[in-house]
């Protein structure tokens, strides 16, 4: 991530250089000879996240079909990474229950699931398909490229709005998730909460001040709500195993270990959803808006100070 006060005196140039910066990360590891190592897979899955939000904040300004294009060719690019991390996160999760589980009535229906877990591990291992995500990637940098000279971009006010669009949407998925209980709104909760997280951390290379506590907060809820979601996947996986090498009761009482895991999880992160959207959406931009005016004064002025 990029620190410090921004060195233009336009912010939406320090987006979009900076987002073409992150691109080029990705491709120069897409390119490596480590890019099928663990850690150049993990970083351009971040990169692919941080640049999905970063299309979140300009998404205002952009023509819908160039949004569309580039929201579906981020997620085609992810979804080329993702099996990698669902095998590792399988057996990391596995761990974490058994743990939790030792000397209980579910420890040997859970040690009945390592041999199906480990093929599971073993598949995810297959190729990656590198050519679709470099190209994926080329796209990309061209339409970053493209939104530099995009006339819209002509004030601090778009990054702004685009900022409570994301919040609000954060916000509203955080409440609903709870009203109805329902999972896979936790799941997409937790991709826009970390939207709302990355959204935050480029106001804060700007040199916004006061974000501290809230991106603290969201930091750690995007966590919590990360390990929801590892449960949830691991759930689906062992709902794969045939009937023949796992009972339907062994099946039972792990689905009640992981949903116990879960009620946990789920209140763990509702302690920091109230800091990190305790605001009404027209709130937080005032805000935001506030501690904007005066970062941007005085990014500006640096700026013809040293011009």
């Amino acid at each position: 991530m990029h620190t410090g006060v921004n060195p233009s005196p336009s912010p939406e140039r320090w987006l979009f250089q900076s987002s073409i910066d992150l691109v080029d990360e990705a491709l120069s590891l897409a390119h490596s000879n480590l890019a099928d190592s663990e850690d150049a897979v993990h970083r351009i899955r971040v990169i692919l996240k941080v640049l999905r939000s970063r299309q979140q904040l300009i998404r205002p300004f952009v023509h819908p079909n160039s949004y569309r294009s580039a929201n579906q060719r981020i997620k085609s690019a992810a979804d080329e990474l993702a099996g990698r991390r669902d095998g590792d996160v399988l057996l990391k999760t596995y761990a974490k229950l058994l743990k939790k589980t030792s000397g209980k009535k579910t420890t040997k229906s859970m040690k009945a699931l390592l041999p199906f877990l480990e093929e599971v591990k073993e598949t995810s291992l297959e190729p990656i398909d590198w050519k679709t995500v470099k190209k994926r990637l080329d796209a990309e940098a061209a339409f970053w490229k493209r939104q530099s000279t995009n006339k819209a971009f002509e004030a601090e006010s778009p990054i702004i709005r685009g900022l409570r669009l994301t919040y609000s949407k954060a916000r509203k998925r955080f409440k609903k998730s709870y009203a109805e209980e329902d999972l896979y709104l936790f799941h997409d909760w937790r991709k826009w909460t970390k939207y709302v997280l990355f959204q935050l951390h480029f106001l804060e290379s700007m040199g916004c001040e006061k974000l501290k506590k809230r991106i603290q907060a969201l930091t750690k809820l995007s966590k919590l709500l990360g390990n929801h979601h590892d449960l949830h996947v691991y759930r689906q996986h062992i709902h794969q195993v045939s009937a023949k090498d796992f009972s339907s009761d062994q099946l039972a009482r792990c689905d009640v270990r992981i949903r116990q895991n879960e009620k946990a999880l789920e209140n763990q992160c509702k302690v920091f959803a109230r800091v990190g959207f305790k605001e009404k959406p027209s709130q937080f931009e005032a805000i935001i808006r506030k501690n904007w005016k005066s970062t941007y004064q005085l990014a500006k002025a640096a700026n013809q100070s040293a011009g």
